[in-house]
């Protein structure tokens, strides 16, 4: 086998702190033609057979970002509440401006100390946010009480609606908070042919098989068997390395609710 970058693959990857930075899309593509056997290393894909390859290079991409065992890393952003405001849409521009999120896999409220103290936010599926039977709260505490904890938000429901998620606190803030989100953190795609991909040891060969035997079919040829051998390998190293890397055991909201914690969904139960 030849190293990622190398004369089997088509030339052009260097290696950056466990990191393998790919110069083009196209490179990535016309590396996946080389391992099916369309063309030789050296040779390269006419202007169409590029193009259809970039499409289903984007398209494998976005298919490998729906299945949590495919990321490698999760986001943590923060995003302020506003006074008495239970709802508010997350995705480019939204009230929350930031990526739509795939799945929100834990949350904290942040409460304005010094030092900062973070207070465990529940994350609600759709059944768990329906049986609540006064969803729209009132974040202000009557006159005589203290306030404080009970109008602090305790969970979290998000619709994951696109292209803006719809994210409910229950109860509504009272003040202003810092909300503090764990998202599954999107492989990227690349912009057009030209732009360069980077991607953890592992993820190279997982991306150059899987788009190998998605492109067969467009070069209407036979999977090889070896390429098919090197996919199944691929995706075993890196589903296992993310499971070791992002599967809590006895972590603190694992059990909460009833059930136990799944890494691959986020949720429980």
């Amino acid at each position: 086998m030849g190293a990622f970058g190398g004369t089997l693959w088509g030339g052009g990857a260097t290696g950056q702190g466990g990191l393998v930075v790919y110069p083009s899309a196209q490179s990535v593509v016309e590396a996946a033609a080389i391992l099916l056997g369309k063309i030789r290393p050296g040779q390269g894909l006419n202007t169409s057979e590029l193009k259809d390859g970039f499409l289903w290079l984007c398209r494998m991409i976005a298919s490998a970002n729906a299945n949590r065992a495919n990321i490698f890393c999760e986001a943590i952003n923060q995003y302020p509440t506003i006074t008495g405001q239970q709802n508010y849409t997350l995705g480019a521009n939204g009230i929350w401006n930031g990526a739509r999120p795939m799945r929100i896999t834990r949350a904290n409220l942040l409460l304005p100390t010094s030092p900062t103290i973070r207070r465990h936010i529940e994350i609600l599926t759709a059944a768990q946010w329906a049986r609540i039977p006064l969803q729209a709260t009132n974040p202000f505490p009557p006159a005589g009480s203290a306030g404080g904890i009970d109008t602090w938000p305790a969970s979290l429901y998000c619709d994951y609606a696109f292209p803006l998620a719809n994210i409910f606190l229950y109860p509504a803030p009272d003040a202003v908070y810092q909300i503090e989100l764990y998202t599954w953190l999107a492989n990227a795609k690349p912009a057009n042919l030209q732009s360069g991909i980077i991607v953890p040891d592992g993820y190279e060969e997982f991306f150059i098989t899987s788009l190998a035997i998605r492109l067969a079919g467009t070069y209407r040829m036979e999977v090889p068997p070896h390429v098919q051998q090197l996919y199944s390998y691929a995706m075993t190293n890196i589903q296992r390395a993310n499971a070791a890397a992002h599967c809590p055991t006895l972590s603190s909201d694992a059990g909460r609710s009833g059930g136990l914690y799944n890494w691959l969904t986020g949720l429980r139960g």
